[in-house]
């Protein structure tokens, strides 16, 4: 089955980031969405890490490959991946430094995980993994875009949001590279799944020990309305990115299939007009903000 294509490739920047945190940045830049915050340091932590594994793994894949586009757009998506993982890292140090030093265990434990998959598995297996991490990135590109960017990041610091929002960017810009090379490598519906299955996995249980330790850290756990907060937002996760994960497991899907979100296009456009990260905020590129 050929699958019906809704937005075709798109040009991939390669753009250099300038984001400054000022040596210190909030665990929690808003109490009515702690949870939220906890969750997206935890996603940084991890995305650090998990960038140079997918640089590796579609480097080796591009050998293989005969398509000269494909390999093109290939060496685009390892050098916007290997800007995420330098701007994450940057980051992660930051908040390190802000009062959490022990997320540097769960670095560790994160890195050591990539390691052992690049010596056991084989490209085929992290090639599906590849692709399948990138299809829960992009749900969550959608999600950023569509319902979270206001009311999510909106007290966050100015150089947070512009990280987030230009990750989120490039991952809709990016978005079908993983999967057209694992199905020009290796290809198969069964491990393709597989992959998504795995990258969820691997998120959550990735995620699970940064956000205790930063709740500890603040002398929250065991907070009853924390808890609260951490289980409907649990509920709400799954029900925001499921379904937006849901066509990846039919046999004929292209990530192309995918309208790109309009606040993509305006980003783009701002960026391009010649301001800067920080001068592109939410409320710019919005096609329209809740009062």
């Amino acid at each position: 089955m050929r699958a019906r294509l809704v937005d075709g490739p798109v040009e991939i920047p390669v753009r250099e980031m300038p984001f400054e945190f000022g040596g210190h940045v909030p665990c929690v830049w808003d109490e009515s969405i702690p949870e939220r915050c906890y969750k997206t340091h935890a996603l940084s932590l991890e995305v650090a890490f998990l960038e140079p594994y997918f640089i590796a793994t579609i480097k080796e894949a591009a050998e293989r490959v005969a398509d000269e586009e494909l390999a093109e757009r290939a060496i685009a998506f390892c050098g916007q991946e290997a800007n995420h993982s330098r701007q994450h890292t940057h980051f992660n140090r930051t908040l390190k430094q802000s009062g959490y030093p022990g997320l540097e265990k769960y670095e560790k434990q994160i890195q050591r995980s990539l390691v052992r998959s690049r010596q056991e598995h084989s490209l085929a297996y992290r090639l599906a993994y590849t692709a399948g991490f990138e299809a829960l990135t992009l749900a969550s590109a959608e999600r950023l875009f569509e319902k979270d960017l206001l009311h999510v990041l909106d007290k966050a610091p100015p150089s947070l949001v512009a990280m987030w929002v230009w990750h989120a960017v490039e991952e809709v810009e990016h978005k079908s590279v993983a999967f057209e090379m694992f199905q020009a490598v290796h290809g198969g519906y069964a491990l393709r799944c597989r992959g998504l299955l795995a990258a969820l996995k691997k998120t959550a249980d990735d995620m699970r020990g940064p956000v205790a330790y930063m709740i500890e850290q603040d002398g929250r756990t065991g907070d009853p309305e924390l808890e609260r907060r951490m289980r409907r937002g649990a509920w709400e996760d799954a029900r925001e990115i499921i379904p937006r994960l849901l066509p990846y497991f039919r046999p004929g899907y292209h990530p192309n299939q995918h309208t790109n979100p309009s606040v993509v296009a305006r980003w783009r456009d701002a960026h391009a007009s010649g301001k800067t990260l920080l001068e592109v905020h939410p409320r710019d590129v919005l096609p329209s903000v809740e009062s």
